[in-house]
């Protein structure tokens, strides 16, 4: 019993996950009742009601007449196109649904037998799975033995199916690259799911003997059965045929096995292709399919050779006679496939006989491949490759869209969502042939709106808005049902009350006009209800985020005008709303600090009170201990932290901390903050010892050997961070020798910004937002690529930092930067940062590290204390030594240089200082810089306010080397870049003056330089660990 019980928590674990990162909004109706349920029951309800299950105190009976399914819009029916006539009106009250979607609505218990099936026995299936199957792959352990423990059920989504478009576009390059013709075959199954027909007895092989997966099995076939039968029977035109045996089973959408199940069916097929077909490439999608075959000749053959091939595999005889009847497609499937589908002539409905494509192998009588979804692209060698490297540089484009942050000028409605379809030549007005609108560009566009609708500056996105708002209408509000979420949340973000009454009032209009192909037509009641609760729940799902407009009178009886003021609506609105909040799965991806929607801070018991988790500035005020504290409840959170989110966590958490006690001596950010920090990284992800490959990632040469060994361990912690790889990951030994210093040559605006900060109403509105996005942008698309980039003191907001964080760990490049004041009301902190990033075996992270200054200059002490505040001190002097990417490198900010003591403590120990600054005493510092590349026999990167200047990466080099960058003034932003040979240096440091005198660039080392630490760093080791 106590293996079942942690089964069952394992599975509600996976459960929670799979909801959470659901954002594809089909099924919407599992995400509330799952919520719903844990804000009403709790898990230990659910874990007792499964466990009964499978120890046979409860019947399964009950749960199986509660299985049904959801109806949701599948296809739109759209006006017959006119090349001649184009209109963007779509006619409102006459949207028709042309097909729909089931959604299995079963109780969670159901869902959760479905996990626990995969846990027992789907791994298995899965396992004998070819590689060509790419969709929907389980999250496997290193052993293959079972699924992963934790959360993790399902390889992501994105990952997957990248790999899976990409390596065909790679295979056609191959190919034409080695002179052969090659043609690319995208196929999809139609209606696969209601066409599977699965001998339950074909998967007893995956079972054995245990008496758990034997339950399973049967209970499994039992759901399945019910379901099979329910929808067969109440709506038969989803499938080809409503004939099924009694051990045959359809799959049902939204339950987890189908996943595998799915995969599983279509085995067959997969050896079919590999012993019947000649193709150079095959991978399938779960029932999306692409092919590559080479040497393939030209789509136009002749007649006879059609005649012989329709005659040799059986192809409907009707073409024989008139060949010349087959479209394009169906000659290529005839030339190129006919071992695996037959071409018919198919008529249905009474309409116009179409071309039809049918699985050849038995096993699928019903399945056969939806024509309009047949596409072909033929490419012959020694002719131009440009459309094939298009379609690759589109995609990579659209992939990275996602890693990119918003900036205003990149925030383009028309470009993102319609494309513009032409006949001739581009310009003439007569040439545009038709537009498509972009579903994925919208999204896009939606959440990048969304994002910088956060800072508040609605005016500037005015004209943004019109255009969101004259697309969604007539049809367009059905046919993107799955985009309201989005769109409501960029009306909450940006308090647009009016607009937001006015669009749920066009949906309630939308849904109650909507029609329905009269094959569905008994079923358009359970269609327009399930629009109408999708409507609840992706509204709760926005105020979840901010609940103002919510609680705004005026909005509240609209909210009654539109949905009535008897109906339960608005009260399954707030009870949803609360649900999401407290059960914490609101979209972490719009929380301006990272957690914040797991404190107890953020947890509410009524609407009225839920605080806004999008505010740049934090509510300093009510936080302490207990409100900033993760909030303990017997349900465990629902995704995975980044360690660059626990990290940015912990030093707000420590700000709070100190507040609270009005501390003006600590240590919080000292020795024990990144291992604190990794503490609670563990703990709260619930990592198991045997996978901890982050303290591999990230180790403290004081958890390696007792303190009394570490040089100067009062001072300085030294750490190294490195990347964790599968063993058979190729590297490039020369490649991580060379390091690229990028240096922001910004003005850092002190009256007008900076300044703000220390008063306490930090300046973060959207063209700061911009500015600091379009240079972080600047690093990533640069040539050579930037590993480390450096910003100048107090240069970025506070409430910036998190999308810093996402920035590097997406783009896995470093950064240090300067933090501006943080005034928490009584005290005052300035922090510099350093973000590091790294890659594991199967995820990639960063590390945030703050650290507080230890030298206030004069000048900045004084208008601190002008302000009323008081400045927070480390209890020591304290700095960090990093080594990342085999660079050696600390961080000095501003007055700090000034101390020559404790410059002095890093000679001979680092190949880099970084000094960022805000400091007009320009000619005194660049002497010190000068002086510690050096005396200190080290580079030295200075970044300080560009109309300050002096921004230069310099080295200890004759005059003429010295400076490998250096630059002042300018009005625009900057970025530059330059290389350190780290190998080059390295050998010219750890000889002696007799080899060094004939160096070209490099200057003689100083007196007492240490050579021997040069060959630590060589070797990669720790550098303060005394002899």
């Amino acid at each position: 019993m106590e293996n079942e019980e942690a089964l069952i928590k394992q599975a509600i674990k996976k459960l929670k996950n799979q909801v959470y990162y659901d954002k594809s909004n089909t099924n919407l109706h599992l995400r509330n009742q799952l919520v719903t349920y844990l804000y009403q029951h709790g898990k230990k309800r659910l874990e007792k009601s499964v466990l009964g299950l499978l120890e046979g105190k409860k019947s399964l009976k009950p749960y199986l007449k509660n299985i049904s399914y959801v109806v949701i819009p599948k296809r739109i029916k759209k006006s017959e196109p006119n090349g001649q006539f184009i209109t963007n009106f779509k006619a409102e009250k006459k949207t028709t649904i042309k097909d729909i979607n089931l959604i299995i609505d079963a109780p969670l218990e159901i869902h959760l037998l479905s996990i626990l099936w995969l846990i027992r026995i789907g791994y298995k299936i899965d396992k004998d799975l070819p590689e060509s199957c790419y969709g929907n792959r389980l999250l496997l352990n290193e052993e293959g033995s079972g699924i992963v423990s934790g959360r993790g059920l399902l390889e992501p989504y994105y990952r997957q199916y990248q790999k899976w478009r990409d390596k065909g576009i790679e295979e056609v390059k191959k190919e034409l690259e080695r002179g052969h013709n090659a043609t690319f075959v995208n196929l999809d199954i139609s209606s696969y799911y209601y066409n599977v027909r699965l001998k339950w007895q074909d998967l007893e092989e995956f079972v054995g003997d245990n008496e758990l997966d034997k339950l399973l099995q049967e209970m499994m076939f039992r759901v399945h059965q019910v379901y099979t039968k329910n929808v067969l029977i109440n709506v038969p035109q989803k499938s080809n045929s409503s004939r099924y045996a009694e051990n045959e089973v359809i799959l049902p959408i939204g339950l987890f096995s189908s996943y595998i199940l799915a995969n599983n069916y279509l085995k067959s097929f997969d050896d079919d292709v590999a012993n019947l077909v000649s193709t150079s490439y095959y991978g399938r999608y779960v029932d999306d399919i692409i092919l590559v075959v080479s040497e393939t000749e030209s789509v136009e053959i002749d007649d006879e050779r059609l005649k012989l091939l329709i005659r040799t595999y059986g192809h409907d005889k009707r073409f024989e006679e008139q060949p010349q009847k087959l479209s394009s497609n169906s000659k290529n499937i005839i030339k190129n496939f006919s071992n695996l589908f037959r071409v018919e002539q198919y008529k249905s409905d009474g309409k116009d006989p179409e071309q039809v494509y049918f699985f050849r192998n038995p096993k699928y009588p019903l399945l056969s491949l939806q024509r309009r979804k047949v596409m072909v692209y033929e490419f012959k060698a020694g002719y131009s490759q440009s459309v094939i490297d298009k379609l690759q540089k589109d995609i990579e484009d659209r992939s990275s869209e996602f890693r990119r942050l918003p900036t205003e000028d990149r925030l383009d409605f028309d470009k993102e969502v319609y494309e513009l379809l032409y006949d001739d030549s581009f310009g003439k007005p007569r040439t545009l042939k038709d537009y498509k609108e972009n579903r994925v560009g919208l999204s896009t566009y939606l959440y990048k709106a969304t994002t910088l609708a956060i800072w508040k500056d609605g005016k500037r996105l005015k004209e943004e808005f019109k255009k969101v708002q004259a697309f969604f209408k007539g049809s367009n509000l059905i046919e993107y049902y799955q985009l309201w979420e989005k769109l409501f949340t960029l009306l909450v973000v940006a308090d647009r009350k009016m607009d937001l009454a006015i669009l749920l009032k066009n949906i309630q209009n939308e849904i109650e006009h909507l029609k329905i192909d009269e094959r569905f037509d008994n079923v358009r009641d359970s269609l327009q209800k399930t629009l109408r609760n999708y409507l609840c729940t992706s509204l709760a799902q926005s105020f979840a985020l901010k609940a103002k407009i919510l609680n705004d009178k005026w909005f509240a009886e609209r909210l009654e005008s539109i949905f009535g003021t008897e109906s339960p609506k608005i009260d399954t609105i707030n009870n949803t709303t609360l649900a999401i909040r407290n059960i914490w799965f609101v979209r972490s991806a719009y929380v301006t600090y990272p957690l914040l929607e797991f404190t107890n801070w953020a947890q509410s018991e009524s609407i009225s009170t839920i605080r806004s988790l999008i505010e740049q500035e934090l509510d300093w005020s009510n936080l302490n201990k207990e409100t900033f504290t993760l909030a303990k409840q017997p349900n465990p959170y629902p995704r995975f932290f980044n360690l660059y989110e626990v990290s940015h966590y912990w030093w707000i958490y420590n700000i709070v901390l100190n507040n609270t006690v009005n501390q003006l001596k600590t240590d919080r950010f000292t020795h024990e903050f990144i291992s604190k920090a990794l503490e609670k990284f563990i703990e709260w992800n619930n990592i198991p010892t045997d996978e901890l490959d982050i303290k591999e990632a990230i180790r403290r040469l004081s958890d390696e050997v007792n303190i009394n060994q570490i040089e100067n361990h009062e001072h300085i912690q030294e750490i190294h961070i490195q990347d964790v790889l599968p063993d058979d990951f190729e590297v490039d030994e020369n490649e991580k020798l060379n390091i690229r210093i990028g240096l922001a040559n910004m003005k850092v605006k002190w009256e007008h910004e900076a300044e703000y900060s220390l008063r306490g109403r930090p300046l973060t509105n959207l063209e700061r937002l911009d500015r600091i996005y379009r240079i972080l942008e600047k690093f990533r698309t640069e040539k050579p690529r930037t590993d480390l980039a450096i910003f100048p003191e107090i240069s970025i907001p506070h409430a910036f930092t998190s999308g810093l964080l996402w920035f590097a760990k997406n783009h896995q490049f470093g950064m240090v930067f300067g933090i501006e004041h943080i005034n928490t009301g009584k005290d005052v902190f300035n922090f510099i940062a350093t973000v590091l990033p790294f890659r594991l075996r199967k995820r990639q992270d960063a590390i945030f590290i703050p650290r507080l200054k230890n030298h206030y200059s004069h000048g900045e002490l004084a208008v601190i204390r002008a302000n009323h505040l008081d400045v927070v001190h480390n209890d020591e002097y304290f700095y960090h030594l990093f080594k990342w990417r085999n660079l050696y490198f600390t961080t000095f900010y501003c007055f700090e240089l000034a101390d020559i003591e404790h410059r002095s403590w890093f000679r001979s120990k680092v190949d880099l200082l970084v000094a960022s600054e805000y400091n007009q005493d320009v000619n005194y510092f660049s002497s010190i810089i000068d002086s510690t590349a050096r005396d200190l026999n080290m580079y030295v990167a200075q970044v300080n306010s560009s109309h300050f200047g002096d921004n230069r990466l310099t080295l200890p080099a004759k005059t003429i080397f010295k400076n490998l960058i250096r630059l002042d003034g300018g009005e625009n932003d900057l970025v530059i870049i330059a290389t350190i040979d780290l190998k080059e240096f390295r050998e010219h440091l750890e000889v002696g003056y007799e080899i060094q005198k004939d160096a070209k660039v490099y200057k003689p080392s100083p007196p007492n330089f240490d050579p021997e630490k040069v060959k630590q760093r060589i070797r990669g080791d720790w550098i303060l660990k005394k002899k």
